[in-house]
């Protein structure tokens, strides 16, 4: 059976409607239940249901005065019954002030002159009645008083109070409640499939196209969305499928090519180099243009080689831990005989942090040697004779930065963005039609490392690559 379909529109009609509605169902029935609980109340919740008791309890006093005062068990009783504790309380004292007995905490005593002026008298102190009753005997003589307190307001009444004056705010109360509840409800189910959204596109960002999105939730726009996600889903795991298995058929390819090419342009370069031997000035200028061409190929197919293993699926990284400063220190130590030999200086600079001298960096030691051997090489070849190449390597950022830079022509400022493609080709290159996979594969080396390279002219091509320190 198919869900109803609800449009967005009519879920938010929806809920102002029941959020109205039920806030007016809602103050009827509180309205209607305080008025129950108002007409049921019992007499004692009033502000004057003590002060009615107090007539009573002056004639108990009067008829029973000396029982009182003498604390006989009767009168014990009866002034028990007649005053109701704890909204009453009394004590008993003699004619000098002495108390006697009652429920009234702490000690009242008073001298017969206080007692005297008290007589007959009450007190208003903070809603609450103090009144002094004398008690007499047969011939009319005073021989003690009763004190009795009592409140003149209800807590209950004063509650309702507060509800009666504040009645017009209720149905506000009421509808924030509600508003909220209905409104918390809408949102944490909009609130779930957009975090569903959210993670799904996480995951095609790192190409999990596996996943699908099922929507459980009302039939209406939003669900429109996540079918259409899912149908774009599909179609980009289609493409990308052809996509990355023309791709994988393509690196088949040439994998196989450079393979079949290698075979003849090693038997070219060797009947080269002896025919080079034995021939004449003039012809060894064009027998060296071919074994260099032969060279230049073979260079090629080695990176095409080296592409081939870094763009296939089960390729790894065999990491190491290495401290940075002083592995790098040594692996370009290695170039020096080769740069010097071109006619070139070399230059190492290590900026130490004491902070992160001892931190280290987890690499693949061969696909970095792999970089160097890279960014070395181009350095050399397009520089001039007598210039130099700076590497600079530091701690920075929590980064480790390794930078070389030339002294040579530099890049053009129009290549600088296209210098990582993958068949770039430096118009600067003495070479014509200089082609390589260099920088690329450096980018990708440094890229599986979770670095990042860049590339600027000052005074000369520099290249720099960031690779990520190892957290504490």
């Amino acid at each position: 059976m198919s869900k109803k379909r609800k449009s967005i529109k009519s879920q938010i009609s929806l809920s102002i409607f029941k959020t109205i509605f039920f806030s007016f169902i809602a103050t009827i029935l509180f309205t209607a239940i305080t008025l129950f609980f108002v007409l049921n109340l019992d007499d004692r919740y009033y502000a004057n249901y003590y002060e009615n008791q107090v007539p009573e309890i002056i004639s108990l006093i009067h008829t029973h005065g000396e029982d009182i005062i003498e604390g006989s068990n009767i009168a014990l009783e009866r002034l028990d019954n007649f005053i109701p504790y704890p909204g009453m309380r009394y004590s008993i004292t003699d004619r000098n002030g002495n108390n006697l007995y009652g429920t009234i905490n702490g000690e009242l005593n008073y001298t017969t002159q206080e007692i005297m002026y008290k007589i007959n008298s009450s007190t208003l102190y903070e809603n609450e009645v103090t009144q002094y009753i004398p008690i007499i005997d047969d011939d009319d003589q005073l021989v003690g008083s009763v004190i009795l307190t009592y409140k003149i307001e209800s807590e209950i009444e004063t509650f309702f109070y507060c509800i009666h004056n504040n009645l017009y705010c209720i149905p506000l109360y009421l509808y924030i409640v509600f508003t909220y509840y209905y409104g918390n409800r809408m949102g944490k189910r909009f609130h779930e499939r957009i975090f569903e959204l959210k993670f799904a596109t996480e995951q095609i960002r790192r190409n999990n196209l596996e996943i699908d999105i099922k929507d459980q939730g009302v039939d209406d726009e939003m669900s429109d969305l996540i079918n259409s996600f899912n149908l774009m889903k599909d179609a980009l795991h289609e493409s990308l499928l052809k996509q990355w298995n023309l791709e994988e058929s393509r690196n088949d390819f040439l994998n196989s090519i450079s393979h079949d090419i290698r075979t003849p342009l090693t038997i070219i370069k060797a009947n080269a180099e002896m025919i080079n031997k034995r021939a004449d000035a003039k012809h060894q200028r064009y027998i060296s243009t071919i074994i260099k061409e032969v060279n230049r190929t073979e260079k090629l197919i080695e990176e095409f080689d080296k592409l081939y293993i870094l763009e296939k699926p089960d390729f790894t990284m065999n990491y190491s831990e290495i401290e940075p400063l002083n592995f790098f220190q040594s692996e370009l130590n290695k170039y020096k005989f080769m740069v010097e030999k071109k006619g070139l200086s070399y230059v190492i600079n290590l900026h130490k942090s004491e902070n992160r001298s001892t931190d280290l960096l987890k690499v693949d030691i061969a696909r970095i040697q792999q970089v160097l051997d890279n960014l070395i090489s181009n350095s050399i070849r397009f520089n001039e004779p007598g210039g130099t190449i700076n590497v600079t390597l530091k701690v920075e950022n929590d980064y480790f930065c390794l930078k070389i830079c030339d002294t040579g022509k530099g890049f053009y400022e129009k290549d600088l963005n296209k210098l990582f493609g993958k068949y770039y080709q430096n118009n600067n290159s003495d070479e014509e039609y200089h082609k390589g996979l260099g920088l690329y594969i450096v980018e990708q080396i440094i890229k599986n490392h979770k670095g990042y390279v860049k590339a600027w002219n000052s005074n000369g091509a520099c290249i720099a690559i960031f690779l990520p320190m190892e957290e504490d």
